[in-house]
C-alpha cells in the first residue's frame, strides 16, 4: 500500500483541478439581461470550461475553451460587448446548434439585432490564455437616422450655434467616404439642412477620430469630406444638402456637436474687395470673421497645404511712408499687393508694418486665417509719414550741454531700416532714426528716457565707424571735446512707437583714474563729506563686490591712515560701492556696497579708496568718511559672514572674523575667532547658553548683543574691545518677591546706577570700613561668620559709575511693594571690560569684620577655584539666595533684617547650600560665577582681588547649579521638621588640605538658627572643612547649636555624597550624649535637643 500512496500524492501534488462551469455547453446556457440604460456585468472564469466547437473566426487547432449565455433582444438594434481581452472570441447563434451570426475577438458590437428574438451568445478562450473574465453587455436602439433614408432635419442658423447629440453605438455602417478608411466598420449617423443663405457651415465639437462628409442628396454626389472640427465652404442659399457622421466602431459613443452658418463676406474675393480709409496721426479699426471667407490663394509666407480664409481690402497712401497694423494675432497672415492679380509686396504674420509706401498709390490688402483658428478679428491700421531723419544723410543736429538735459522726440513707426548695428539682431526689422552732435567737453555722453528694447548706436560719421553700440538708457565714454559724432536710434519694428529721450553731456572727472586720485583727509573727531558725480566717471576695474555685467563708473581718493583703526563709511547708498586697495594696481583689501567699516588699517600707510556706481544708477551721491582706532587683527587669514555663510572656511581660534551681515548664534551657532569685527549696521547676537570666544581683540563697529545667559570671552589679557558702535549685554533676574534684593556688578567699563539700574528704587554701595559685627548676631552665633552691620551705615546709597568688580545691593523693583517677577537689565555704557582688573580689599582687624562686596566684571562666567586660588586673602566665597523675606525678628540694625540662613558659601572643596534652602543642595554654588553676578567675600588680610582672562569660561554663564568635576565629599544635613529648619555642613578630601586650618579649604559656619557644623583640632567651627586625602582612619569631629528655646526632635542624615572613594564605606555617626551609633549610610540618626550649643557632641567614623 505504501508505494500506491506514494505516488497518489506525487501526483497531487502537481495538478490543479477545476470544478466544470455550469454553461460549459449550450444545453446549459445561462440566461443573461441585457438592457438599454446601462451595461450589465457577468463573469466567467474559462479556466473551469471545455471545448464545445470552432467558431468560424477561431483557429480549429487550438484548445478553445468556451462557455454559453442566452439573451432576448429588448430592442431592435446592437449589442456592445466591453471588457474582454484581445484573446476572447464572442459569437453570437440563432439557437443551440444553429447557424453563426457573427464570430470576432476583443471588444465589440453585435449589429442589426431583432427585438423579441433570443440569442445564443458563446464567449470563448484559447486554453493558453485562460483565466477570469468580466465583460459588459449593453443593448442600443437602432438610431433613428441609421440611415440616410431616414435622415434627420436639423436647423443650421447664423449668429450662434446649434447643438446636436448623436451615439454611435446606435449606428451600423451604410457606406465608406472618400477620407475614410475602407478596412475599419465606419457607424454613421445621417442629417439634412437647407443653407440658410450663400455661406460656410463650421461644425465644432467632434473628435479627430469622427469624420463628417457633405453630400448633395442621399446617393448623390459626395461634395466634401474632413476629420474633426472644421467648415464645408461655398455653399448655396436654400439648398439642401445631407450631412454624414461616422465614428470607426473601435471609438464608437456619444458626442454633442455645433453647427453654425457664416455667410459669405462681401470681400471674400479680391474682385470684390472693401475699400478703408487709412489715415495719419491716429488709426481706424475694421472688424473681420474669417469664418465667413473661402480660401483665394496662398501668399508666399503662408503654408499651401493649409486652408487659409480670406478677406480683401484696398487703400490709397495718403503719405510717403509706413502703414502699421495692429490688433492681429500670430496666426493670421498680412499680405501686400500692387493690385488684384498683381505682385505680392510683402507677406509677413501679426502685427506689424508695410514700409515705404508712396503718398497717392491704390494698394491691396490681403487678411488670411488658418481655418483652423477661423474666428472675429478687430484690427487697427495707420500710416505714418517718412520721419525726415530715417536716413544718415537727413540727420538732425542735437545740442548737447552740461548741467542739464535736452530733450527729443520722434517716432519709429515713422522710419524704416537703414543698418543693423553690433548689438542688434540682423534678423529684425530694426527702424533707425539718425542724428549728430558736437561734444562740448572731454567726456562722456548720458542718454536717457528710452526703453530696453531701443539701441544707440555712436559713429564717428555716416557711413563710418561704429564707435559704441548699448541697449536702454547708457553711457557713450570718453568723447572727445569739438568732436562731431553721429548718433543713430533703433527700435524692433514689433515694439515700434513715440519715444522722447534726454541727452546730456559729462566732462570727465579729474579723478577718474587710480593715478590721479584726489586726496582725502578722513574725518577724526568728525566724518568728512565726499561728493561726487559717477556720470563723468569711466570704468577702471572692477571691484569684487561690483557686477561684471555692466560699468562700474568709478573715482579715486588717495589716503594717509592717521593711526591703527578702521574706516567707518555711512550715509551712503547702496548702489555704491567702496573698495581700498594699497596700491594702483595693487592688492584689494576690502570691498563692499552702502554704508559700512573696512577693519585694519595700518597708522602712517597710505591707501587708494575706490567709489562706484554702476552704469544702471548713475547720479550725485555723497557720504561720510570717517578714521576710529582700534587694534588691527592679529591673525593672517581672515574669513567674512557675509549673506548667510563664511567666504573663506568656517572660523577658528586662528582667523579674524568679520561679520558683514546679520549673525545670530541661536541659528547659525557659537565660534571661536583670533580677533572679531562687526560691520557697522550689523548686528552679532549671542543667544543664551551660546558663546563667541575671542584670543585677542574685539572691535565693534555695529552692533554687539549679549543675550541673557550669552558669553563673550577673550583669552589674552592685554587685548581690548573697542566699542565703535554698540554692546549690549542683557541679564534678567531670577524671580524677585518684594524686597528681595540682588549682589550685582557690570561687564562694561562705564556703567552707570542712572544707566542699567536707572528703574531701580534701590541701589546701595558697600564700605568695609564702616563695617562692625552686630553685636545682637554675634551673641546669638558667636563662633559663625557674621554679615550683620551694627547700625547699617557699611551700605549707602550709589549714584553714578559702577566700578569695575565690585558688587552693589540693586533692588530692581520700582517701590517696596514692587515684585513677584523677573527683571530685565541692559548694560551699554562704555565698553566690555577683559584683562586685569582690580579691586582693593579692606582689612579692619579680624576676618569677620572685613566683608567686601565684588562682582564678576566680564561678559562670561568665570571659575570660583580660579579666583580663590588667585587670591590669597580670599579663602571663600558668599552668595546671596533669594529665599527668606526680611522680618523685624531676625537680629541686625534695620527694622527689618534679612536673614544670615539665606547665604550659600563656596570654598576650594565645594558649596554648602543656604540653611533656608529645604533641599539642602540646590542653592549650593557649583563652582562657576555668572557674568555680572556679585558676591562677598570675608578678607583675611588687606591687599587687592585680581580678576583676569584665565578664570573666564565658555559655559556656565548662568543662575543655576551644575556638576562640578569630581571630589571625594560628603553633605551632612540636620533637619526640624516642626519649625522647617535645616542646615548642611560640608566635609571633603583632599591631599592638598590637613586636620587644620587650610586657607581656602576649610571656611567658617555662618550664623544660622539650627547648625551642624565640623570642628578642627583646635576647635575651629568650620561649615566647610577640608582633611586630608581619605583613608578609613579619619575621625571628624561635629557640633550641633539651636537657637529653638524648645525642646524638638532633629534628624541627622547624609544629604549626598561624592567621589569613587566613598562607594565602599560605611559611615557612622557617634552621639556622645547618648551614646548611639548610627550607621548613616543606610540609616538616618534622630535626637531631641533644646536651646545650646554643643560642640563635639558628635563624631563621625568610616569603615
Amino acid at each position: 500500500m505504501k508505494p500506491i500512496l506514494l505516488t497518489f500524492l506525487a501526483l497531487f501534488s502537481t495538478a490543479t483541478f477545476f470544478a466544470q462551469a455550469i454553461n460549459d455547453e449550450c444545453v446549459d446556457r445561462i440566461t443573461i439581461t441585457v438592457a438599454t440604460a446601462s451595461a450589465n456585468t457577468y463573469s466567467i472564469d474559462t479556466a473551469t470550461a471545455t471545448e464545445s466547437m470552432d467558431a468560424s473566426c477561431e483557429n480549429a487547432g487550438n484548445d478553445n475553451l468556451d462557455v454559453w449565455y442566452e439573451f432576448t433582444m429588448p430592442v431592435n438594434g446592437n449589442v456592445h460587448i466591453t471588457g474582454i481581452p484581445n484573446t476572447v472570441s464572442r459569437t453570437l447563434f440563432d439557437s443551440c446548434g444553429g447557424s453563426e451570426l457573427v464570430c470576432g475577438f476583443d471588444d465589440g458590437f453585435f449589429f442589426n439585432l431583432s427585438a423579441g428574438t433570443t440569442y445564443v451568445l458563446r464567449i470563448s478562450e484559447r486554453s493558453l490564455f485562460a483565466g477570469g473574465v468580466n465583460f459588459n453587455i449593453q443593448a442600443f436602439e437602432t438610431a433613428t437616422n441609421n440611415e440616410c433614408a431616414n435622415s434627420t432635419p436639423i436647423a443650421v442658423t447664423t449668429g450662434g450655434a446649434s447643438n446636436y447629440n448623436v451615439d454611435f453605438r446606435a449606428a451600423t455602417e451604410s457606406m465608406d467616404t472618400s477620407c475614410e478608411n475602407a478596412s475599419n466598420t465606419n457607424l454613421d449617423v445621417w442629417f439634412e439642412f437647407t443653407m440658410p443663405f450663400n455661406g460656410n457651415v463650421l461644425i465644432t465639437g467632434i473628435p479627430n477620430t469622427v469624420s463628417r462628409t457633405l453630400f448633395d442628396s442621399c446617393g448623390g454626389t459626395e461634395l466634401a469630406c474632413g476629420f474633426d472640427d472644421g467648415f464645408f465652404y461655398g455653399l448655396t442659399s436654400g439648398t439642401t444638402y445631407v450631412l454624414r457622421f461616422a465614428e470607426r466602431v473601435l471609438f464608437a459613443g456619444t458626442i454633442n456637436f455645433d453647427i453654425e452658418a457664416f455667410e459669405v463676406a462681401s470681400n471674400d474675393e479680391c474682385i470684390d474687395r472693401t475699400l478703408i480709409s487709412v489715415p495719419t496721426g491716429g488709426a481706424n479699426t475694421y472688424s473681420i470673421d474669417t469664418r465667413t471667407a473661402s480660401e483665394s490663394l496662398d501668399a508666399s509666407c503662408e503654408n499651401a497645404s493649409n486652408v487659409n480664409l480670406d478677406l480683401w481690402f484696398e487703400f490709397v497712401m495718403p503719405v510717403n511712408g509706413n502703414v502699421r497694423i495692429t490688433g492681429i494675432p500670430n496666426t493670421l497672415n498680412k499680405t501686400l499687393y500692387d493690385s488684384c492679380g498683381g505682385s505680392e509686396l510683402i507677406c509677413s504674420f501679426n502685427d506689424g508694418f508695410f514700409n515705404n509706401l508712396t503718398s497717392g498709390t491704390t494698394y491691396v490688402l490681403r487678411l488670411a486665417e488658418r481655418s483652423m483658428f477661423a474666428g472675429t478679428v478687430n484690427f487697427d491700421i495707420e500710416a505714418f509719414e517718412t520721419a525726415p531723419n530715417d536716413d544718415c544723410v537727413g540727420r538732425i543736429p542735437l545740442v548737447i550741454a552740461t548741467g542739464g538735459a535736452n530733450s527729443y522726440s520722434f517716432d519709429f513707426r515713422s522710419a524704416t531700416e537703414s543698418v543693423d548695428a553690433s548689438c542688434e539682431n540682423a534678423g529684425n526689422a530694426n527702424l533707425d532714426v539718425w542724428y549728430e552732435f558736437t561734444m562740448p567737453v572731454d567726456g562722456n555722453i548720458h542718454i536717457t528716457g528710452i526703453p530696453n528694447t531701443v539701441t544707440r548706436t555712436l559713429y564717428d560719421a555716416c557711413g563710418g565707424t561704429e564707435l559704441a553700440c548699448g541697449v536702454n538708457d547708457g553711457f557713450f565714454y570718453s568723447l572727445t571735446s569739438g568732436v562731431t559724432y553721429v548718433l543713430r536710434l533703433g527700435e524692433n519694428s514689433i515694439f515700434a512707437g513715440p519715444i522722447t529721450f534726454d541727452i546730456e553731456a559729462f566732462e570727465a572727472e579729474a579723478n577718474d583714474e587710480c593715478v590721479d586720485a584726489s586726496t582725502l583727509i578722513p574725518g577724526v573727531v568728525a566724518p568728512v563729506t565726499i561728493d561726487f558725480d559717477s556720470r563723468g566717471y569711466t570704468e577702471s576695474l572692477d571691484a569684487s563686490c561690483d557686477g561684471t555685467t555692466f560699468e562700474n563708473l568709478d573715482g579715486w581718493y588717495l589716503f594717509e591712515m592717521p593711526f591703527d583703526g578702521d574706516i567707518q563709511i555711512t550715509g551712503a547708498n547702496n548702489q555704491t560701492s567702496i573698495s581700498f586697495f594699497d596700491a594702483c594696481g595693487g592688492t584689494e583689501l576690502d570691498c563692499f556696497s552702502g554704508s559700512s567699516t573696512a577693519f585694519g588699517f595700518t597708522g602712517g600707510v597710505s591707501y587708494y579708496m575706490r567709489v562706484s556706481r554702476s552704469e544702471l544708477f548713475p547720479g550725485i551721491d555723497s557720504f561720510d568718511v570717517q578714521a576710529l582706532p582700534a587694534p588691527l587683527p592679529t591673525c593672517g587669514v581672515t574669513t567674512e559672514w557675509i549673506a548667510g555663510s563664511w567666504n573663506n572656511g568656517a572660523p577658528d581660534i586662528t582667523k579674524n572674523v568679520v561679520i558683514r551681515s546679520a549673525y545670530n548664534t541661536a541659528t547659525h551657532g557659537s565660534f571661536s575667532a583670533c580677533s572679531l569685527a562687526i560691520d557697522s549696521g550689523i548686528t552679532l547676537t549671542v543667544g543664551a547658553s551660546d558663546h563667541v570666544e575671542v584670543a585677542y581683540n574685539v572691535n565693534v563697529a555695529g552692533t554687539l548683543d549679549l543675550q541673557h545667559e550669552g558669553s563673550l570671552l577673550q583669552r589674552d589679557d592685554a587685548s581690548v574691545t573697542v566699542n565703535n558702535g554698540t554692546i549690549r549685554v542683557r541679564k534678567t533676574t531670577p524671580f524677585l518677591k518684594p524686597r528681595d534684593f540682588m549682589i550685582m556688578g557690570s561687564p562694561m567699563d562705564a556703567e552707570t546706577r542712572e544707566g542699567v539700574y536707572n528703574s531701580a528704587f534701590i541701589v546701595l554701595a558697600h564700605d568695609t570700613n564702616n563695617f562692625v559685627p552686630n553685636p545682637d548676631v554675634a551673641t546669638a552665633f558667636p563662633s559663625a561668620e557674621n554679615f550683620a552691620d551694627d547700625n547699617g551705615d557699611n551700605w549707602s546709597p550709589h549714584t553714578g559709575l559702577v566700578n569695575v568688580g565690585e558688587g552693589y545691593l540693586v533692588r530692581p523693583q520700582a517701590s517696596y511693594t514692587d515684585g513677584n517677577t523677573t527683571y530685565d537689565l541692559l548694560y551699554d555704557q562704555g565698553t566690555l571690560n577683559n584683562g586685569v582688573v582690580t579691586v582693593p580689599l579692606v582689612f579692619n582687624s579680624t576676618q569677620n569684620d572685613s566683608p567686601n562686596v565684588l562682582g564678576n566684571p566680564y561678559a562670561s562666567a568665570i571659575s570660583a577655584n580660579d579666583f580663590i586660588n588667585a587670591n590669597p586673602e580670599i579663602d571663600a566665597l558668599y552668595f546671596w539666595e533669594h529665599l527668606t523675606p526680611p522680618s523685624p525678628s531676625l537680629p541686625g540694625a534695620y527694622a527689618m533684617n534679612f536673614s544670615m540662613e539665606d547665604i550659600s558659601m563656596y570654598n576650594l572643596m565645594g558649596g554648602v547650600a543656604a540653611a533656608s534652602d529645604p533641599s539642602g543642595s540646590d542653592t549650593a554654588p557649583n563652582g562657576y560665577i555668572a557674568s555680572a553676578q556679585g558676591f562677598g567675600v570675608k578678607a583675611l588680610a588687606s591687599g587687592t582681588a585680581i580678576f583676569n582672562n584665565s578664570m573666564r569660561r565658555l559655559g556656565n554663564n548662568d543662575t543655576w547649579r551644575t556638576a562640578s568635576e569630581e571630589k571625594t565629599r560628603l553633605w551632612l544635613s540636620v533637619h526640624n521638621a516642626e519649625f522647617e529648619l535645616q542646615n548642611t555642613t560640608l566635609i571633603g578630601f583632599t591631599s592638598e588640605a590637613s586636620e587644620g586650618l587650610d586657607p581656602g579649604y576649610d571656611t567658617k559656619r555662618l550664623a544660622t538658627v539650627v547648625s551642624l557644623y565640623s570642628l578642627t583640632e583646635n576647635n575651629e567651627e568650620l561649615g566647610i572643612q577640608s582633611r586630608e586625602a581619605f583613608h578609613t582612619g579619619i575621625k571628624v569631629s561635629l557640633g550641633f547649636s539651636s537657637l529653638v528655646a524648645t525642646d524638638t526632635e532633629y534628624t541627622i542624615s547624609i544629604n549626598e555624597w561624592e567621589g569613587s572613594a566613598l562607594e565602599d564605606v560605611e559611615v557612622f555617626l557617634y552621639d556622645s550624649l547618648t551614646e548611639e551609633l548610627t550607621e548613616l549610610t543606610t540609616n538616618s540618626y534622630t535626637f531631641r535637643s533644646n536651646k545650646g550649643d554643643y560642640p563635639n557632641r558628635f563624631s563621625l567614623f568610616f569603615r
